[in-house]
């Protein structure tokens, strides 16, 4: 498949001018540097006819894949420009460090919406990186949590809300996106989020997580209400024989885009 195009099937037709592009950036940080080339390879068997929108949602966005990058400064860079020519940053990765690139090349204010089995506040954790930058972060779907982030979160840190697993997520597409305090949103999406009979492909799975219609119900709301700039997707472990969870996270991403782009 070559690294240029994404969900590029004959039916897609070409974005008309003037459409929003889209740069996906893959990149080979963190752990499964694997995980972005097997989103990418997948996205060929993603039916680009919507039943949301009823329609050919790519038609929409003007998506490209950049070259992979392979070190921060690269991503830093890369990202900035994409940002600088009004183009929407997608970064596909292995983990979650990732995210602690995201403040340089991207200005506040903005919030962090983290979907995730874990909230990542160990000391050495991305979301505590971002929290100590004094960003917004709103973390949605935690069930794996150490005994120190617990007692992190219960001294409810500046600029933190968390949405558990185990809370009632009917009230979720209302309260989360009222939770986000400012208009634009860096979408965080680790595919631990989802519960393991959805995602088992991913590094610690774990059930109590997210259905596919919680997951896209939220982010649905959330895109209809704020102004999304940026997207990462994380945390697939790519398995010889679950490409099923490859195909997931392509489809997940083609929902995110008809999500941001898409009049319905």
């Amino acid at each position: 498949m070559s690294m240029s195009v994404i969900f590029d099937q004959e039916e897609a037709g070409q974005a008309p001018a003037g459409a929003p592009k889209v740069a996906v950036i893959p990149t080979s940080l963190g752990l499964r540097p694997e995980a972005a080339t097997a989103i990418l390879e997948a996205s060929p068997q993603v039916e680009l006819f919507d039943e949301e929108h009823w329609a050919v949602v790519k038609r929409g966005f003007d998506p490209f894949v950049t070259p992979p990058v392979h070190d921060p400064q690269a991503l830093v860079e890369t990202a900035r420009q994409q940002v600088q020519n009004q183009t929407l940053p997608v970064l596909l990765g292995g983990d979650q460090s990732i995210a602690r690139y995201i403040p340089d090349f991207l200005s506040p204010p903005f919030t962090i919406l983290h979907f995730s089995s874990s909230p990542n506040l160990l000391k050495e954790g991305a979301v505590r990186s971002l929290l100590d930058r004094d960003l917004a972060v709103v973390s949605v779907g935690v069930r794996e949590l150490t005994a120190i982030e617990a007692q992190y979160i219960k001294k409810s840190p500046p600029g933190y809300n968390r949405f558990l697993a185990k809370e009632n997520r009917q009230s979720w597409p209302t309260e989360v996106p009222q939770a986000i305090q400012t208009d634009a949103v860096v979408l965080v999406f680790d595919a631990s989020v989802f519960d393991i009979s959805v995602m088992p492909a991913v590094e610690t799975p774990s059930p109590g997580g997210l259905s596919w219609a919680e997951a896209t119900s939220l982010l649905k709301a959330v895109s209809s209400q704020k102004r999304v700039s940026t997207v990462l997707m994380t945390g697939l472990k790519p398995h010889p024989f679950l490409h099923a969870a490859d195909f997931l996270m392509a489809k997940l991403l083609y929902k995110i885009l008809g999500y941001c782009f898409v009049p319905r």
